[in-house]
């Protein structure tokens, strides 16, 4: 129903950021590759650190989607269960 859509729609807001994430850890990891071609360690040191805030940062972004989207579906059966 009409829950059903709101949460969806909910989904496909918060898919901007961990697309945005990806693309970053994307193009670090493609920085990196180049980096240790080139042999330039503290450069690659440096995107390797980089790389992993960035997967820190994409977990916390998930995790806070998921449980944004259970409270909303929680409230929404709430909502339901007293109007009825």
């Amino acid at each position: 129903g009409i829950g059903s859509i709101g949460i969806i729609i909910i989904c496909i807001m918060l898919l901007k950021p961990v697309v945005t994430i990806i693309a970053i850890k994307f193009i670090v990891s493609i920085a990196q590759i180049i980096s240790g071609i080139f042999e330039q360690k503290e450069c690659n040191e440096f995107l390797k650190s980089t790389n992993a805030v960035m997967s820190i940062g994409l977990s916390v972004v998930i995790c806070f989607s998921v449980i944004f989207v259970i409270a909303t579906a929680v409230l929404m059966m709430t909502a339901m269960n007293i109007g009825a």
